[in-house]
C-alpha cells in the first residue's frame, strides 16, 4: 500500500486529535512507537532522527528550520 500525501496529513490530525483527548482515549506510547515504525518502514514517511535517538522530524521540517535560522525568523 502506498500512502498518499492526504492519507498522511489525516494520520497526523488524527494522532494529534488523540493525544490532545483526555488521558483515557490517547495513545499509549508503545502505539505511538507502533504507528512510527509502520510508517517508516512503509516508507509513507522519511524520518531523521536525533543522535540520542530520541527525536525526530521529517526531511522537509529540518529543511524548513534551517531556511528559518538562515533567514533569521
Amino acid at each position: 500500500m502506498s500512502a498518499t500525501w492526504a492519507d498522511i496529513q489525516r494520520l497526523a490530525a488524527d494522532f494529534q486529535r488523540l493525544q490532545l483527548t483526555e488521558s483515557s482515549k490517547k495513545l499509549s506510547e508503545n502505539n505511538c512507537v507502533e504507528l512510527m515504525s509502520i510508517l517508516i518502514n512503509s516508507k509513507a514517511i522519511d524520518i531523521l532522527f536525533t543522535t540520542d535517538g530520541k527525536e525526530y522530524v521529517t526531511r522537509s521540517h529540518l529543511l524548513n528550520e534551517v531556511k528559518n535560522e538562515c533567514i533569521g525568523r
